[in-house]
C-alpha cells in the first residue's frame, strides 16, 4: 500500500501537471507498487524458505483451520489465567510459530488432560501442546521434537536427600494421567501412588501433610512455588526421568509434524531464552526479577497511599468522635474478650475431643478408593496405622458385623451419590475377634460441579456411653422398683401401725368402763401391752433402718459370752406360742471352748440380729425345730448359722432377701405380717459389726442364714 507521504506528493504534482505529466506521474507510481509487491513476495518467500514446496502447499490450503488442544491445568506450560485466557511455554511457541508461518490457530482447551487426549484421538483436533512422549500415546499420536525439557525431581516437607528407593514406605503423590504417572506404574509398580488432579493440588496436599512426597517436573514445581510463595517445601531429588515436552501431532498428518518441527527448528536461541526466563522461576533468579516482586511492591505501595489518605480526610472527624467512641470501644472490647475466652474454651474442648482416646480419622479419597487412616487405631480395634496403610473401603466392609454391614454400605452410597454428611453406628471387628461399637460420621468435598470426591470422617468408639446407657436404664429399673417396693412399704406400715393402734384406743376404751372385772381389766391390759411392744418394734425397726442408711448408727463394743447370749435369747424365745407348746423346738449348738467363747462386739446389736433372724424363722416354720450354731470359722472370725425346717424361700426371691420392704411369699404358707425391714436391718447389722450374711434354702426343706463376726471388733 502507498504510504501518505507519497500520496501527498502525487496529489500536490497532479494540481500543476498536464495530462502528459499525470501519465509520467502514475507510471511511475505503479511501477513503485510493483517494486513494493515484489518486495513483500520476497520478504514472505524468504520466511518460508525452510519448508519444501510441498509444505508451502499443503499449510496453503489448511493453514487456517488448524486446531490445537491446549492443557489447562499444566503450569508453566499451559494454564488459565484470571481472564480465562491459556498462557504459558507452550502458548508462547504457538505465537511464534503462528508469526513464522502467517497464519492464526483456533485454539480449544478441555477441564483436563484427559479430555484433551480424547479430542485428539476422536479427530476433532490436529496438535495437542505440552505433552511427552509415552508408549500409551504412541498408539494414536506422533510427535515433534522437543522444544522444552525439564527433570522430575522429588518435592518433599523435609531437605533429606530421597531417592526412589526411599519412597516403598511413603504416600506418593503424582498427576493422573501426566508421563511421569504412566512411567512410575510402569516402571515402579510397587510405589503407593495417590493420583491428584494436577501439580498444584499435589504440592497443596503435602503443605497440609496429606502425603509424603510429590513427583513433578522442576519447571512446574518451581513456578508454583514461587506463586504461591511456599518455604517450607524443598526438592528432596530427582528420578531417571525426563520431561521432554513436544507437540502431539495426529498420526494421519506427517506432514504437519514436520512443518511443525522445521518451525520450531527456525526458532532462535535468544526467543526460547526469553520464553524460559518469563516462566521457569530458579533459585539463581535475581528476586527483582521475579513476578511477584513488583506486583508485591506495587500492592504495598498503594496500601499505603489508600490508607494515608483516609487518614488524612478522616483525622478530623475522629478526634471529636474519640471521647464518644472510646467509651462505646470499652464497652465492645469487655463484650468481645468475654466472646473470644468462649472461643478459646471452645477451641480447647475441641483440641481435647480431638485428640481424645477412642478415636479414628479417615481421609477416603472416592477417585482411586484409597483411604488414609490415623488417630487411635490401637486402642480402639487393635490395629496400628502401618497395618491399616493398604486398607480400603472394601476391605473396610469385610470388618463391618454382618447384621450391620448392609445398612452402612447403603448409607454411605447414598451419602456420596447426594453429597450429604455420613453419619452411622455399627458393630466393627477388634484384631482380637471381637466387635466394638463404632459411630461414624464423615463429610464430603466437592468440586466445581457440586461431585463428592473426596470424604473426611472420624470413627468414635462407644462402648463407654452404651455400657453408660445400660447403666442407666438399669438404674433406673432399680429406681422404678425402689419407688414400687417404698409404696408397698408405706401401705404395709399402715397396716401394721393401724391394727396394734385399734388395739390400744379399743381396749383402753373397754377399760374406762365403770362394770369391768379385774379379769377383764388384766386380760385388756396384756393386751394394750403387747400392742405397744408391737408398735415399739415397728417404729425401732424405721429408726434403725434410717440410722444405718445414713451411717449415724453408734456401736458399743464390750467382752460378750457367746453361750450367755445364746442362753438368754432361747429364754426371750421361750414365750413363743409355737415353742412354748412344742410345736417348734428351738435348741442350740456352740462349738467353743472357754476362751473362744468371748468375743469383742456390740452385744445389744447381735442380740437384735439373732432375735430377727430366730423371729424370722419361727414366722415361717410351722412345726420342726430351729438350730442355733456356732463355731469358730478361724482365729479372727465366729460363724453362727440359724437353721429351721420351715417352708423355705422360692430360689428367684434369695438374690432379693435382704432387700428393705421386701416379705417372702410362698405358696406353701399364707402372708405374715411385719414391716419387711427385719433382715435388711440384719444384714446392715452385720456389716457395720465387720462381717457377712447370707441365705441357702430349699423350698418344703427349710432355711439356713449364716453370718460371721471377728471375734474383735
Amino acid at each position: 500500500m502507498m504510504s501518505y507521504e507519497v500520496f501527498c506528493i502525487c496529489n500536490f504534482e497532479l494540481q500543476y501537471l498536464n495530462l502528459e505529466g499525470i501519465r509520467s506521474i502514475y507510471m511511475k507510481y505503479i511501477s513503485l507498487l510493483i517494486l513494493l509487491c515484489f518486495l513483500l513476495g520476497c520478504k514472505n518467500e524468504e520466511q518460508l524458505s525452510f519448508l519444501s514446496n510441498n509444505e508451502k502447499e499443503w499449510l496453503l490450503v489448511n493453514g487456517d483451520s488448524l486446531r490445537v488442544a491446549q492443557d489447562p491445568l499444566y503450569a508453566p506450560l499451559d494454564f488459565i489465567n484470571d481472564k480465562g485466557e491459556v498462557i504459558g511455554i507452550s502458548n508462547d511457541y504457538l505465537s511464534l510459530i503462528e508469526d513464522k508461518l502467517n497464519i492464526e490457530f483456533i485454539k480449544l482447551h478441555e477441564e483436563s488432560l484427559d479430555a484433551n487426549l480424547e479430542l485428539i484421538k476422536s479427530k476433532h483436533v490436529e496438535i495437542a501442546t505440552s505433552l511427552s512422549k509415552t508408549p500409551q500415546r504412541s498408539e494414536y499420536l506422533i510427535f515433534t521434537e522437543a522444544y522444552f525439557e525439564s527433570p522430575v525431581v522429588i518435592v518433599s516437607n523435609s531437605d533429606k536427600l530421597l531417592t526412589v528407593a526411599d519412597l516403598y514406605d511413603k504416600k506418593v503423590s503424582v498427576s493422573y494421567k501426566f508421563a511421569v504417572h504412566e512411567y512410575l506404574e510402569r516402571t515402579y509398580p510397587d510405589l503407593k501412588l495417590d493420583l491428584v488432579l494436577d501439580d498444584l493440588e499435589g504440592l497443596k496436599k503435602l503443605v497440609f501433610d496429606e502425603t509424603d512426597v510429590m513427583i513433578l517436573d522442576l519447571a512446574s514445581a518451581s513456578f508454583h512455588l514461587e506463586n504461591l510463595g511456599i518455604v517450607k517445601l524443598h526438592v528432596a531429588g530427582n528420578i531417571d526421568f525426563t520431561y521432554r515436552i513436544a507437540m502431539g501431532v495426529r498420526d494421519d498428518m506427517p506432514i504437519l509434524r514436520t512443518i511443525l518441527d522445521k518451525t520450531i527448528a527456525a526458532i532462535s536461541r535468544s526467543e526460547k531464552n526469553k520464553i524460559r526466563k518469563e516462566w521457569v522461576f530458579l533459585s539463581t533468579r535475581e528476586f527483582w526479577e521475579r513476578r511477584n516482586f513488583w506486583y508485591w511492591i506495587g500492592s504495598a505501595a498503594l496500601l499505603v497511599m489508600v490508607v494515608f489518605s483516609i487518614l488524612f480526610v478522616f483525622n478530623k472527624r475522629l478526634q471529636r468522635l474519640v471521647i464518644k467512641r472510646t467509651a462505646e470501644l470499652n464497652k465492645e472490647l469487655s463484650h468481645r474478650l468475654v466472646a473470644e475466652s468462649a472461643l478459646k474454651d471452645s477451641e480447647a474442648r475441641y483440641r481435647i475431643v480431638a485428640e481424645q482416646r477412642g478415636q479414628i480419622v479417615y481421609d477416603y479419597n472416592l477417585l482411586d478408593d484409597s483411604v488414609l487412616w490415623s488417630g487411635d487405631l490401637k486402642n480402639t480395634i487393635g490395629s496400628t496405622t502401618k497395618e491399616y496403610e493398604s486398607i480400603t473401603i472394601k476391605d473396610w466392609e469385610k470388618f463391618v458385623h454382618p447384621d450391620d454391614v448392609d445398612n452402612a454400605v447403603s448409607t454411605l452410597d447414598h451419602s456420596i451419590a447426594k453429597g450429604d454428611d455420613y453419619e452411622v453406628i455399627y458393630r466393627y471387628q477388634h484384631k482380637n475377634g471381637l466387635y466394638v461399637p463404632i459411630h461414624d460420621k464423615g463429610t464430603f468435598l466437592k468440586d466445581g460441579s457440586g461431585k463428592a470426591y473426596r470424604m473426611l470422617g472420624i470413627m468414635s468408639d462407644i462402648s463407654v456411653q452404651m455400657e453408660r446407657e445400660e447403666q442407666l436404664k438399669e438404674a433406673t429399673k432399680v429406681a422404678k422398683n425402689a419407688d414400687r417396693l417404698k409404696t408397698l412399704f408405706l401401705a404395709n406400715m399402715s397396716h401394721e401401725i393401724r391394727t396394734p393402734m385399734n388395739s390400744i384406743v379399743g381396749f383402753s376404751s373397754l377399760l374406762s368402763s365403770p362394770n369391768i372385772t379385774k379379769e377383764k381389766q388384766f386380760k385388756y391390759c396384756d393386751l394394750i401391752q403387747r400392742s405397744s411392744d408391737y408398735l415399739q418394734k415397728i417404729i425401732d425397726d424405721i429408726m434403725d433402718t434410717s440410722l444405718i442408711e445414713s451411717g449415724q448408727l453408734k456401736l458399743y463394743v464390750e467382752e460378750v459370752e457367746i453361750r450367755d447370749l445364746i442362753e438368754t435369747i432361747q429364754e426371750f424365745f421361750s414365750s413363743n406360742d409355737k415353742i412354748k407348746d412344742g410345736r417348734i423346738r428351738l435348741h442350740s449348738q456352740i462349738e467353743l471352748d472357754f476362751h473362744e467363747n468371748l468375743i469383742k462386739t456390740d452385744r445389744v446389736r447381735l442380740k437384735q440380729i439373732l432375735i430377727n433372724l430366730i423371729g424370722n424363722a419361727s414366722k415361717f416354720t410351722t412345726e420342726g425345730e430351729i438350730l442355733i450354731h456356732c463355731s469358730l470359722l478361724d482365729e479372727d472370725f465366729l460363724q453362727i448359722k440359724i437353721q429351721d425346717s420351715g417352708v423355705g424361700i422360692p430360689g428367684d426371691q434369695i438374690p432379693h432377701i435382704f432387700d428393705r420392704f421386701l416379705q417372702v411369699e410362698s405358696e406353701n404358707h399364707e402372708h405374715n405380717s411385719g414391716t419387711g425391714l427385719g433382715l435388711s436391718i440384719s444384714k446392715g447389722l452385720v456389716e457395720l459389726l465387720g462381717g457377712e450374711i447370707w441365705c441357702e434354702s430349699t423350698e418344703g426343706v427349710g432355711t439356713t442364714f449364716y453370718f460371721t463376726l471377728p471375734t474383735n471388733s
